[in-house]
């Protein structure tokens, strides 16, 4: 179907796959402006080829070359699992590292709404993540990697030649699957694309300056790298056009230009929050809580006391579930300073940042007084 730059494109919600009871999230097309020519930092020298590179889905000739884009590209890139504090199941993507020190640029829509978000980094294992910022409207998102290594950072190069007709290499985590990431050749068939982009609970954006490829992405492929044939990042992985079966691969696809999110992601890294950015500057425990004496009798009978916060769900994943905290539980105190019901309980939890350390001390339904200490996470960040 032949689209004219000014003519919006239907797409679905842009991949993270969601793993839900009886749906799945499926490709969207969310987000970028105007391409910047700014980076985040100074790309690091090329990685050394190794000396046997697997073949790699690409036609005869161009094996070689995509070979050796993996080589560069694919340390950089990691897997992005998120739990979804809404409690409709699991969501995978995709990021690009960007400091040794694990932050990680992804689309926004990759994290929305999470509750817990572990990363999984190639050769080095799975580690906890929190969310540093988000712009919504850019469909950008920094995230940071608790307690890795040093990490490979992405060496995002030149981005400059993302002209018409440009082979490029699409990587990412697609279907969710993990392992090694995928990678699918193609080339940049449009610049500058308006999208409407949709999810499958009605939420519609619509989005410009977009770059359009003929590689095919897949949910679970958000936040990954779109590479040129010299090795050089020129968009970010967010979107693809749907037909009459979301789960059939499509070779209409959407990037962010790589510029355009850098610069949100430098913005978000200074914690310049603007009309659009938004930093995540409040802790989260991960529990719902109500007042005791707000609770029917039939619940209030549990409870080994009638002063704090009573738990009456844990979101899984979150602190409190690594605790655990459970049902029931009242929480009395956070650092030793007493909390006698919800509104303290939150203005106090709200006080640190995400990473903050804290000791949380709760009585159980058999009137146990019992402490431990909790790693905050991020708010969710719908």
């Amino acid at each position: 179907m032949h689209m004219d730059s000014q003519t919006a494109a239907e797409a679905s919600r842009g991949a993270p796959a969601v793993r839900r009871r009886h749906s799945r999230r499926t490709l969207a097309a969310l987000a970028g402006l105007a391409v910047s020519a700014g980076l985040l930092a100074a790309a690091p020298p090329l990685l050394a080829r190794p000396a046997a590179a697997r073949p790699l889905a690409a036609s005869h000739g161009a094996w070689l070359a995509t070979a050796a884009i993996a080589a560069r590209i694919e340390p950089a890139v990691v897997d992005i699992n998120v739990i979804l504090a809404s409690g409709d199941g699991e969501a995978e993507g995709t990021g690009m590292v960007l400091t040794s020190s694990g932050l990680v640029l992804t689309n926004n829509h990759v994290v929305e709404d999470a509750a817990a978000i572990t990363v999984a980094v190639p050769h080095r294992g799975t580690y906890r993540a929190r969310v540093v910022g988000v712009d919504p409207a850019g469909d950008v998102a920094v995230i940071q990697v608790v307690d890795a290594p040093a990490l490979r950072a992405m060496p995002f190069g030149n981005p400059s030649g993302a002209a018409l007709g440009t082979a490029v290499v699409a990587i990412g985590n697609a279907l969710g699957l993990g392992g090694p990431p995928s990678l699918t050749t193609g080339a940049i068939t449009a610049e500058g694309r308006s999208v409407t982009a949709s999810n499958d609970v009605g939420g519609v954006e619509h989005l410009s300056a977009m770059l359009q490829t003929s590689a095919v992405l897949q949910p679970g492929d958000s936040g990954g790298p779109l590479v040129t044939r010299w090795g050089a990042v020129v968009g970010m992985d967010t979107a693809a056009q749907t037909g009459a079966s979301q789960l059939v691969p499509a070779h209409v696809g959407f990037a962010i230009p790589i510029g355009r999110a850098l610069a949100i992601a430098r913005a978000i890294v200074q914690g310049r929050a603007s009309a659009t950015i938004v930093m995540a500057r409040h802790g989260f425990l991960g529990v719902e809580v109500a007042n005791p004496q707000a609770l029917p009798s039939r619940q209030q009978h549990h409870l080994g006391t009638e002063v704090g916060a009573a738990v009456l769900a844990v979101v899984p994943h979150t602190p409190a579930a690594l605790v655990p905290l459970r049902v029931y539980d009242v929480l009395v105190a956070v650092d030793g300073h007493s909390v006698a019901n919800i509104r303290q309980l939150g203005a106090a939890i709200a006080a640190h940042p995400p990473g903050s350390a804290l000791t949380v001390t709760w009585v159980t339904p058999a009137g146990q007084r019992e402490s431990a200490t909790v790693h905050l996470t991020s708010s969710p960040m719908a």
